[in-house]
């Protein structure tokens, strides 16, 4: 990254030098940034600093956060309602990636104006390891085991890096999806899970297209995956069945619950869709699971029911995409080979329909994809 060069403004010079006459100090604020043209598109405050008194160089931090991805043009340091000083480059400052914490670290030499006449304010959410950071920056004389020589200056250096690698770590780690994989996720023991069915890898798992000038049948099904010997493998909640028995003359019972394992599939599914023109839409489609043994001999179907999280199929919209959740309670029982004992490896598709409709006259291009889901069964 380039260096980000700030420059005091004529009305930050005047307020600085006007408080020093009258024996207060300019309190930086907060760091504003802007895009290409100029319009602002984020505002933070800032989380500490400090005027070296050797030096006159200003030192000051600030946490850059944004749910969008933003290419920052132009920095402005606010004292309150006064722009203070400005960094400006054709090219971007700074790109802050979306949830993202950016810790941002700035030095400015504060050339003719007084120490004394600045004071930077702390953010009470400003990490612990930056505020311990810029105290040390301020300190006058942070390392008294060391001669204040060009030794003390090199180990100063080597702390302040070390300090700003620690923040940026801590940072990381927060954002991260999972910071603790020796640990597993609370959702992944309870329930217990006997299988995940998925499909995450940045291309659609099924498409299909058609041409009509009215409503198209949209039949897809995807590869089949293998969800390895779950069947055999896991430690089912087992009741066991009921055996007949006789109340006021009347029979009870008859085994019927047989082995009472019943799985939940809960999940979600994301689909794309297009039509042609007119009033075009799509109906609600459906999906199910259809499972195979080791040999890929069908078994059975279990149909899920979708429920809308996100976005619609739009009518007279062109291009959609439009995530379901996916969920249904079913009979473990059921996924049995014919001679009823479960396959040694338990195979899975999804298959979905759908119906897309365009009736603009002409015979338009339809188009439904299923473009990625994951699907957890457990018991």
């Amino acid at each position: 990254m380039a260096a980000i060069i700030f420059t005091i403004t004529a009305a930050g010079l005047n307020a600085a030098l006007d408080a020093e006459n009258t024996g207060f100090s300019l309190q930086m604020t907060e760091l504003s940034g802007h895009d290409a043209s100029g319009t602002e598109i984020g505002r933070w405050p800032l989380g500490g600093g400090i005027v070296e008194p050797n030096s006159n160089v200003m030192h000051f931090h600030a946490v850059l956060k944004s749910s969008t991805q933003k290419a920052i043009y132009g920095l402005k340091l606010w004292a309150d309602d006064v722009v203070f000083a400005t960094a400006q480059r054709v090219d971007p400052l700074v790109v802050i990636d979306a949830n993202i914490d950016f810790a941002a670290s700035f030095a400015m030499a504060m050339a003719q104006i007084p120490t004394e006449a600045i004071t930077i304010s702390t953010d009470i959410n400003t990490p612990y390891a930056q505020i311990l950071m810029t105290q040390h920056l301020g300190a006058v004389n942070p390392h008294p085991q060391y001669a204040l020589d060009a030794q003390n200056a090199f180990e100063h250096a080597n702390l302040v890096t070390l300090i700003a690698g620690v923040v940026q770590a801590l940072q990381q780690h927060e954002n991260a999806l999972n910071p603790h994989p020796q640990y597993a996720f609370a959702s992944e023991i309870n329930p217990r899970q006997l299988f995940r069915l998925t499909h995450n890898i940045g291309t659609p798992y099924a498409t299909h297209f058609g041409r009509a000038a009215g409503s198209v049948t949209h039949e897809l099904e995807g590869s089949t995956y293998s969800l390895g010997n779950c069947l055999n493998d896991y430690n089912p909640i087992y009741v066991e069945p009921v055996s007949d028995y006789v109340i006021e003359d009347i029979t009870l019972g008859q085994n019927l619950n047989r082995q009472g394992y019943l799985l939940r599939f809960d999940g979600y599914i994301q689909f794309g869709s297009y039509a042609g023109q007119g009033d075009t839409g799509f109906s609600t489609p459906t999906a199910k699971i259809r499972f195979f043994d080791e040999s890929f001999e069908f078994l059975l179907e279990v149909p899920l029911t979708l429920s809308l999280i996100t976005s619609d199929f739009p009518n007279n919209g062109n291009v959609g995409h439009v995530m379901y959740r996916a969920s249904k309670d079913f009979d473990l029982y059921k996924l049995r080979k014919s001679n009823g004992q479960p396959p040694n490896n338990l195979r899975a598709l999804l298959a979905v329909q759908g119906v897309s409709d365009s009736d603009g006259g002409s015979t338009d291009l339809q188009i439904l994809t299923v473009e990625g889901f994951s699907i957890l069964c457990s018991y």
